[in-house]
């Protein structure tokens, strides 16, 4: 209130005015041109980053409008607003290694004009940049959880393949698992027996629900990048392998009227012979005889054999009902049985006569000298 005066010199008068101070809008306004954030990488979704992007409005009169805040710029999609607090947050899988700094642009208004009427227009506009932090990535293993390997192979059982989103990180395989100490892994994921496995005499020490010598071999393979550690369950399943079997003689050197038997083994396992089939040859090499009616494991040389060579040939099936067929030939030819040597029986030993008993003598005393004299010496 204000009082008015006026004043001619000849008369006075006055009146009190009062002036009324009517509230408009004012547009709110952020504190900068620019702001930052920070948050780090593999933060999962929906997540809060840093404080809410906030602008300053005078205006405390409801009916002037609330503040709404909106999501722009290039890197809008990535991140998501809430739009009454301004609060920032992630919206996708964020990668350091991928992009390290994004930016995007937040806007507010008061949904009023100065005026107070209506009006949706954005009255300020900060630019926010948005830094990834990094993280330690863990290695990614690439392979086979479940191989099949033929036994007796001495090759690479598999090869697994690590990648490490981490820049500048190098890598170390190892293993570990029940049966590790069987295979051995290099510095590029190569995976190897040490020995060649045998279907037939499997080592694998079993664990859990696989029994042991099974053969399935169970392995951990691991990528350590010097912090983290990530691993793969490796089951080996060794698989049978044909193997051919061997012939052998119970005997280097055949001999005449000496049954000559022979002993089929394979690998496989058992075996069931179907046929046999003996031959003999001047010289083990050509011109095979086969000799009529022997048809077993054994053969009894004649005097006629003297001089050759034998050889015998069996067809068989062995357990994984596979039908084979093998040969063994003797190192030495037929030779004449020989007769054990008789034992030259000597002539009795002579015994000594009777006599009576000599007397025992008692010893004679030595005879004792005289030491020499030491020369003295004058």
């Amino acid at each position: 209130m204000v009082t008015v005066n006026a004043d001619d010199n000849t008369s006075r008068d006055s009146f009190d005015v009062t002036v009324t101070v009517t509230n408009v809008n004012e547009p709110p306004a952020f504190p900068a041109a620019t702001d930052t954030r920070s948050v780090p990488e593999n933060t999962p979704t929906a997540q809060k980053i840093g404080l809410p992007v906030m602008a300053r409005d005078q205006d405390v009169d409801a009916a002037l409008g609330t503040l709404t805040y909106t999501l722009g710029g290039t890197d809008a999609a990535s991140f998501g607003l809430d739009t009454s607090t301004g609060q920032l947050k992630t919206n996708v899988a964020l990668d350091h290694e991928t992009d390290a700094s994004y930016t995007v642009t937040v806007s507010v208004t008061d949904g009023k004009a100065a005026a107070g009427n209506a009006d949706t227009t954005a009255d300020d506009t900060v630019t926010v940049t948005i830094s990834v932090t990094g993280a330690n990535d863990p290695p990614v293993i690439t392979g086979n959880a479940s191989i099949t390997y033929a036994e007796n192979g001495t090759g690479n059982v598999a090869t697994c393949t690590a990648t490490d989103q981490d820049r500048g990180e190098s890598l170390t395989w190892r293993l570990s698992g029940v049966d590790n100490s069987l295979l051995s892994i290099n510095s590029t994921g190569v995976l190897t027996f040490i020995s060649p496995p045998d279907f037939e005499d499997p080592k694998d020490l079993g664990e859990g629900s696989e029994a042991a010598k099974d053969n399935d071999y169970l392995v951990t393979v691991e990528a350590f990048d010097g912090t983290a550690t990530t691993t793969l369950d490796v089951t080996i399943t060794v698989s049978n392998v044909d193997e051919t079997g061997v012939a052998t003689f119970d005997s280097l050197q055949p001999q005449v009227d000496a049954e000559l038997t022979t002993q089929v083994v394979d690998p496989d396992g058992s075996v069931t012979p179907t046929t046999w089939k003996w031959e003999i040859s001047d010289d083990g090499s050509n011109d095979w005889t086969t000799i009529t009616g022997q048809t077993t494991a054994s053969y009894t040389p004649v005097t006629a054999n003297i001089g050759k060579y034998l050889r015998v040939t069996v067809t068989y099936t062995d357990v994984l009902t596979i039908r084979k067929t093998i040969s063994a030939i003797t190192t030495n030819s037929v030779g004449l049985r020989r007769s054990p040597t008789p034992r030259r029986s000597l002539p009795p030993r002579p015994q000594p006569a009777a006599s009576a008993k000599t007397p025992r003598s008692e010893p004679t005393s030595a005879l004792r000298l005289p030491l020499p004299t030491p020369k003295r010496t004058p």
